[in-house]
């Protein structure tokens, strides 16, 4: 998400796509600029996702897992939500076994963790990496195997946790 030139519409930049027709970012589509509404894209995405899900729950679909993961190299920028707001929606999504809320911050332990834990999520779907592309190479493996034990558990009948996402750190 990003609020990109001073645009007031938050933009997506693959939206709700099958992670076997992922396509890759180009340079050029992504372009980081410190304009995110953090509480408002983490609002919005969530419910975006949470629509999604019940939309498949509602044509039959079993075994749906609604996982977002928020990636973010800075912090609030001015919205129109507060943490407070995410707080309290991600306070009855998190019991609800299908649905998991992750952050991955790229810089300070402490300020990201602050700020995640602010939003209302747990601190087992919390995780920090240096800013460097080897940080960030190291997010998204985590990322990609957290999905994968979670898959599993499901696929093994175990109910996973939704507030210990992260695998290992």
């Amino acid at each position: 998400f990003s609020v990109r030139g001073g645009q007031s519409d938050i933009r997506v930049i693959r939206e709700f796509i099958h992670v076997q027709d992922f396509e890759k970012i180009t340079l050029s589509e992504y372009q980081a600029d410190g304009m995110t509404n953090l509480f408002d894209a983490t609002f919005d995405g969530i419910t975006a996702t949470s629509v999604f899900g019940a939309s498949l729950f509602s044509m039959g679909a079993t075994g749906v897992q609604e996982i977002t993961v928020i990636i973010s190299d800075g912090f609030n920028n001015a919205g129109s939500r507060t943490n407070v707001d995410v707080s309290r929606f991600l306070l009855e999504l998190n019991s609800k076994p299908h649905f998991i809320c992750a952050f991955v911050g790229v810089g300070n332990e402490i300020d990201f963790r602050q700020v995640a834990n602010g939003m209302g999520i747990p601190d087992g779907n919390i995780v920090t990496v240096d800013k460097s592309l080897g940080g960030f190479t190291k997010a998204l493996k985590l990322i990609s195997s957290s999905v994968g034990s979670h898959s599993q558990q499901i696929n093994s009948n175990q109910k996973p946790s939704n507030s210990q996402f992260f695998v290992s750190v």
